[in-house]
């Protein structure tokens, strides 16, 4: 420090002049190190937030913070001079053997389910086939590829993962690292998404076609994007929806309805369609022989379903919150009604009499 200060020997005179720059020698170094190590910090916290969200594994024993420093350099070390080049090949095996064969399985197993999902539809439009939409058409489902963002993305991250082959190079196989990490981060980052574009009925987009019966030419189209009104929108989930449950019970292969299995529970399904709707619905389950178990509240809507049932189960909550189930045939059911109407008629026309 004395040389530093000139050199000047050390005196009474001047032992404290000396004392004052030697003083403000050391101060300005010490702030100067506290700066760099500030900065230092400021630079070195983000990088351990970004490992640790990188590798969450280590967030157990490791901190993004100053005081986590040397434990982070402890870790590199370790990384780099004893468990790095034991693990190196293992891991270029494991990418190229197992990582990749994985996403070539997850890429296989959704184009096995697109193809079950365009076999099944060739089941259902064979049952619709059958299923009259109107006295002179029927409809048909038509499908094909989508179009749609983010399903056009993952089929080609999906790609990049698997289109260097069997024996990828060293440069192919950093490749390889990379494509795979970009597809399962976009994965964990939105399990929404990851979802649905894993999900082999997303990819493709699906069209109604109205078709004459006598020549099958197209009458008419119904996409979600097209604006039908309510009753054409019924009419069609109907039709599909019975169509679907024909192929699903395999009830036109069926030598005899006596061979198939063919219930299906309906709850309150005509709440929100018109009588006329309701009716032409429950028309065609009646025709493709479905054994039918409907839900209603028994109100007006409920009542539609009258002229289509063989037995009624009414169920009463009564003031102890306790519920009973009682069991009417049609028969029972037809007569008890004529009788309450007979009371009823009764009792407004004796009442007059009764006040006069």
């Amino acid at each position: 420090v004395l040389k530093e200060l000139g050199g000047r020997p050390l005196t009474l005179d001047n032992i404290q002049e000396m004392e004052t720059q030697i003083t403000g020698r050391v101060t300005r170094q010490v702030n100067s190190q506290f700066a760099q190590i500030n900065q230092a910090v400021q630079e070195m916290l983000p990088v351990m937030a970004t490992f640790l969200q990188t590798f969450p594994e280590f967030s157990t024993d490791l901190k993004a913070q100053k005081d986590f420093a040397m434990d982070f350099v402890a870790l590199q070390v370790r990384i780099e001079k004893e468990e790095l080049p034991k693990y190196r090949v293992r891991f270029e095996e494991y990418l190229t053997e197992t990582m990749t064969g994985n996403i070539g399985m997850l890429r296989q197993k959704i184009e096995v389910h697109a193809r079950e999902i365009k076999d099944r539809l060739k089941m259902i439009n064979a049952a619709l086939a059958e299923i009259p939409f109107s006295e002179t058409t029927y409809v048909q489902i038509i499908s094909q590829k989508t179009r749609h963002g983010e399903i056009k993305e993952f089929e080609l991250d999906l790609k990049d993962c698997t289109s260097y082959g069997l024996s990828p190079t060293q440069e192919d196989r950093m490749r390889i690292f990379e494509s795979i990490r970009k597809l399962l981060n976009h994965l964990n980052q939105d399990p929404k998404r990851a979802a649905r574009v894993t999900d082999a009925r997303h990819w493709s987009e699906f069209s109604v076609r109205e078709l004459a019966k006598a020549d099958d030419t197209q009458i008419n189209t119904f996409s979600a994007s097209t604006g039908k009104s309510g009753g054409q929108k019924a009419k069609l989930a109907f039709s599909i929806l019975a169509s679907a449950i024909t192929a699903q019970y395999g009830i036109f292969e069926a030598e005899t309805q006596a061979d198939t299995f063919r219930l299906v529970v309906i709850d309150e399904a005509f709440a929100r369609t018109d009588e006329t709707n309701s009716q032409q619905a429950l028309n065609l389950f009646k025709n493709l022989g479905l054994q039918l178990l409907i839900v209603n509240p028994f109100d007006a809507k409920g009542r539609l379903v009258e002229d289509y049932v063989d037995s009624i189960h009414l169920v009463d909550i009564n003031a102890d919150n306790k519920s009973s189930i009682r069991r009417a045939s049609r028969e029972e059911y037809e007569k008890s009604s004529e009788d309450i109407a007979y009371t009823s008629a009764h009792d407004q026309v004796a009442s007059p009499a009764a006040n006069g």
